[in-house]
């Protein structure tokens, strides 16, 4: 199996370069295309520097700006805290020349976790009314009223929407957003605080309670919600949920950086204790992008390149050739042999967006109606074997 992440003990970390003579106050974002990077500082007004290809860093605003995102498209959204003392009040915006110029989206209100793209690369800002959303990277964005205050709010595949409340509660409308039904799982025992981060993927969903650092997750027919588990305490914490192209996940802890394929197997991307006599402990900030894994640390930031190959694949040695990769749309996949294979495609923040059965040795797939980015080919072979192959459209 061709594994797009290696485990932690193969992991190998080289300084990732940054303008910062310290990482403290600062936290770094990555697109996932591998182009755009941007450093913010969330404790004090500092200055904000973006990355783009191999250019080197530059100094493009000044502000306490307290979280940041990428779309598919490399477009960037930057939360602003402009309140003078210690309380919060946002200023969202929007650029696409990664930070150079702003253009700001009005309108919005609430904590920093309501502000998010989703696991379908919808961008979602909660307002006094509401939320708005956008399915195209920001460019134009619809109003939708809740009757409960939303703290968070996301989309599933099947295009329904879904709100969390600061009760605990999730809403669910099916009709965009007109007709509202409450999911009936209940809170724990204790009530949660303000529902942050939520997602839905496979049905099943997903937040974490927002200034508290707990995730949990439920298919809508469960009966109660699950905590996180990642392994280390009883109740681990855990957040910062992030779908990766190969259908894994990866998760954040004070304990370190976890990599998971389920909801109860995780291991070490970076072992936040054994690591803390070498490049530093960890400092509860990563970023993923198509060529690497990055993390924060006490005393640098680092990167660890994952574990592709770049164009044969030989998933119990059987060779598959990938052609042209590069590509500007079709790509041709050569085999060895003539068994049945499911070929899936993935888009650059997980999602499937086609799949394909064939039993020839030869076989084009064809991603000329997909757009521009990076694209996860996972073939599997009637063996039950698997590879991956990492795939760029121009």
């Amino acid at each position: 199996m061709n594994a797009l992440v290696t485990t932690a003990a193969a992991q190998t970390w080289n300084v990732f370069q940054t303008p910062l003579s310290q990482t403290s106050g600062y936290e770094l974002y990555a697109d996932y295309s591998g182009e755009r990077f941007v450093l913010i500082s969330d404790e004090s007004p500092d200055t904000v520097y973006t990355k783009t290809g191999n250019n080197d860093w530059t100094s493009v605003q000044y502000g306490r700006f307290v979280f940041a995102f990428y779309t598919d498209n490399g477009t960037l959204f930057l939360v602003e805290n402009v309140d003078a003392g210690s309380g919060f009040t946002p200023k969202v915006f929007r650029s696409t020349d990664n930070g150079a110029t702003l253009d700001e989206i009005s309108g919005v209100a609430g904590g920093t976790k309501s502000f998010q793209r989703d696991y379908n690369n919808n961008v979602f800002l909660t307002t006094s009314t509401g939320f708005k959303y956008s399915t195209d990277n920001g460019a134009t964005f619809t109003d939708v009223t809740t009757d409960s205050a939303a703290s968070s709010a996301t989309m599933n595949e099947q295009s329904h929407l879904y709100y969390g409340t600061s009760s605990g509660s999730v809403f669910k409308s099916t009709d965009g957003g007109s007709t509202w039904n409450i999911v009936p799982i209940p809170a724990n025992s204790a009530g949660f605080e303000s529902i942050g981060f939520l997602q839905v993927k496979d049905s099943r969903m997903h937040f974490e309670i927002e200034n508290d650092g707990f995730s949990f997750f439920a298919l809508e027919s469960d009966t109660a919600w699950t905590n996180v588990w990642l392994g280390i305490t009883a109740n681990t914490l855990a957040s910062q949920l992030y779908f990766a192209p190969d259908g894994s996940y990866y998760m954040n802890s004070p304990y370190g950086l976890f990599n998971g394929n389920t909801w109860n197997q995780w291991s070490f991307v970076y072992d936040g204790f054994a690591n803390s006599g070498t490049n530093g402990y960890y400092a509860v900030n990563y970023a993923y992008n198509d060529t690497a894994v990055y993390i924060k640390t006490s005393s640098d930031f680092f990167y660890s390149p994952h574990a592709t190959s770049t164009g044969i694949l030989q998933p119990d040695a059987v060779s598959i050739t990938v052609a042209p990769n590069p590509t500007t749309g079709k790509i041709r996949i050569q085999r060895s042999n003539e068994s049945p294979v499911s070929i899936d495609v993935y888009n650059a923040i997980g999602a499937l967006v086609e799949t394909i059965y064939v039993d020839k040795p030869s076989f084009d797939v064809d991603l000329s109606h997909q757009p521009v980015g990076m694209y996860l080919l996972k073939v599997t072979q009637g063996n039950g074997s698997i590879a991956t192959q990492k795939i760029i459209k121009h």
